[in-house]
């Protein structure tokens, strides 16, 4: 229920002119099968079309799922030897 219930507080901020054209999905492959997993990639790509969420980030540690999702870039940020770094790709 938190992906509904935050897109549509999103909808209705946006309709009253407070929407920030940014969404930001925190592991939202977590417990999900295989048709949920279908069904949000469906969704990201139609949440990318709306004039008022033109951003989509989905953070996640899964790395099977970062080949799956259906956008154009990724941001990857590793870690090594204390160190964080951050790597862009244009998918």
């Amino acid at each position: 229920l938190d992906l509904p219930i935050a897109f549509a507080l999103q909808d209705l901020a946006s309709s009253r002119g407070l929407g920030v054209g940014l969404c930001f999905l925190d592991e939202v492959f977590e417990n999900v099968d295989e048709s949920g997993i279908i069904g949000l990639s469906a969704l990201f790509q139609t949440l990318t079309k709306r004039a008022h969420t033109p951003c989509v980030y989905v953070i996640t540690h899964n790395e099977e799922m970062t080949n799956r999702l259906p956008f154009c870039h990724r941001l990857t940020v590793t870690k090594e030897g204390g160190e964080s770094s951050l790597i862009y790709q244009e998918v």
